[in-house]
């Protein structure tokens, strides 16, 4: 191919060549004819050469998209203009079981518009599948990525299971320190003071503080009496600027807010290295807000969406029936828990 590329211009120039030193006087020299000649040779193979590079390269794009998309853990669906899947991967063809082409609409209500959305499609045997779609157009094709959420929601399941036991052990050794090192030194001073016969209404005092305190970070009081806006300034208020204002809810959903405060300002204070918290719960219409702001370093929630606290959340935002959003930039992070 790339020697017929050169032969067939410089055979057609070497002809012009001829027919013009055949019919053209006076006749031009022979060495500017084939000076020409040899021109033209070394024109074809420089452009013969650099198309056959990017025929190549064209050509390993394609093998390699191929291989992509054929080994491709995800469902993948190349549809075309007029909403006709006409192309599956293997993965999407165990999935949703249908053959190709299939109009789109068979596999449920899929938006187009949204480049990243969550929705449920219909599978061949009439089940749903509950799926996250990236949605990427290409020349005259739409393709669709599909992944099966509920594989990611089991690993999620599982990952929350494993972060509670981890929040168990952790709660259990700090108690551990709190009473060996606090109520049990406490204790063992006021049996000391006692058995010299001084005053030990102070140690007590001391004592009764901190068992009060221990009780308070397990599960504040507060909470139950007053309501989720006082456990929050009661609570939160010594790291935290808190305007709230006075909402009841049930006492799940309000022990999930609660916890989801906790979290956003851990990880403000200890990984976002925040100066400045703030904490607000009001209701501007028939929706309650929780919002926590921060001046930290922030960080990528899409990267580090899978994490441990960031899904604790989640979990917790779903728990209490609203949804979570997270804004973050190198100038601070918000975190608002919207209630319907």
């Amino acid at each position: 191919m790339i020697f017929l590329g050169i032969l067939v211009p410089t055979l057609a120039s070497a002809l012009f060549e001829l027919a013009l030193w055949i019919f053209i006087q006076p006749r031009p020299q022979p060495l500017e004819v084939f000076g020409r000649i040899f021109l033209m040779l070394i024109a074809s193979s420089i452009f013969t050469t650099l198309m056959g590079a990017l025929q190549r390269r064209d050509q390993r794009q394609r093998r390699k998209f191929r291989d992509l998309f054929v080994n491709a853990s995800d469902a993948i669906l190349i549809v075309d203009e007029g909403n006709l899947v006409q192309e599956m991967n293997p993965r999407a063809e165990k999935l949703l079981g249908y053959p190709t082409p299939v109009p789109l609409y068979r596999l449920g209500q899929l938006d187009l518009g949204q480049p990243l959305s969550e929705t449920s499609v219909r599978r061949l045997d009439g089940s749903t599948l509950p799926v996250a779609v990236s949605v990427s157009r290409l020349q005259n094709e739409t393709m669709l990525r599909l992944s099966d959420l509920t594989e990611l929601r089991a690993d999620q399941a599982r990952r929350l299971a494993w972060r509670a036991l981890e929040v168990q052990e952790e709660e259990r050794r700090r108690l551990a320190r709190e009473l060996h090192d606090g109520i049990a030194q406490g204790l063992y001073s006021l049996r000391l003071v006692s058995n010299q016969g001084q005053p030990i209404e102070e140690l007590l005092t001391g004592l009764m503080e901190e068992v009060d305190q221990l009780a308070k970070s397990l599960w504040p009081p507060v909470l139950e009496r007053l309501g989720l806006g006082m456990a929050l300034q009661t609570v939160l208020g010594k790291v935290a600027r808190v305007e709230c204002e006075n909402i009841r809810l049930e006492p799940v959903r309000e022990a999930a807010l609660f916890r989801i405060a906790q979290e956003a300002v851990s990880n403000a204070l200890r990984h976002g290295q925040a100066q400045h918290v703030k904490i607000r719960l009001f209701q501007p219409g028939e929706e309650i807000h929780l919002l926590i702001q921060d001046d930290g370093k922030g960080f990528n929630p899409q990267v580090e969406s899978q994490g441990l606290g960031l899904l604790s959340m989640r979990e917790r935002a779903q728990l209490a029936q609203g949804r979570l959003g997270i804004q973050s930039s190198p100038r601070g992070t918000t975190v608002e828990v919207i209630l319907k």
